[in-house]
């Protein structure tokens, strides 16, 4: 794997550009963020395209990312394959001397594309690292009518029906209901 660590001083002021693949294996979610029985894994390389300029005393870098994950669909629970494709803008900025930043700071929106490096060089494996699950849908489906598991036998209802009885719904909820139709 090509590096995606960079020494500031060989930044020249027009920037480097480039692209890089990176090998699936690189990416991992920690443990106890991840699914145990059915963890994210990447199926293809990271396709990552870059160009890291100077800007304004600081630098800024171009991301565009490209991948294929495999997740577990909410509800059915099988796994599928999600194509990640994530571009972005952001300003790096050196953390200051001390190391630290303020204990509160109020956030702008410019702020939300603002990221931070130490010391003389700028490694962008984290900023991919993020891109990538930042794409990840909160709730994952393997297709958008996706019927799921029936509640009583498990089976999935994207392939089989059941003959379980349908759960009766709380008269106190019923008009509700109409508000569907």
């Amino acid at each position: 794997m090509q590096s995606l660590v960079f020494s500031i001083e060989n930044i020249t002021p027009e920037g480097i550009s480039g692209h890089r693949s990176i090998d699936p294996s690189w990416f991992s979610l920690p443990p106890d963020v991840d699914d145990p029985i059915r963890p994210i894994v990447l199926s293809q390389p990271v396709e990552v395209d870059f160009r890291l300029m100077p800007f304004r005393g600081d630098f800024r870098v171009e991301l565009r990312i490209s991948t294929v994950a495999l997740l577990s669909c909410s509800r059915c629970l099988s796994q599928f394959p999600f194509p990640v494709a994530a571009e972005g803008t952001l300003t790096l900025l050196r953390l200051p001397v001390t190391g630290a930043l303020k204990e509160e700071m109020e956030l702008t929106l410019e702020d939300l594309d603002t990221s931070y490096f130490e010391g003389d060089t700028i490694d962008l494996s984290q900023l991919v690292y993020e891109q990538i699950v930042l794409s990840f849908p909160m709730k994952p489906l393997c297709k958008e009518d996706c019927k799921g598991l029936c509640p009583r036998c498990g089976i999935d209802l994207n392939f089989y029906s059941c003959d379980c009885e349908k759960v009766k719904v709380d008269p106190r909820w019923a008009p509700l209901l109409k508000l569907r139709a």
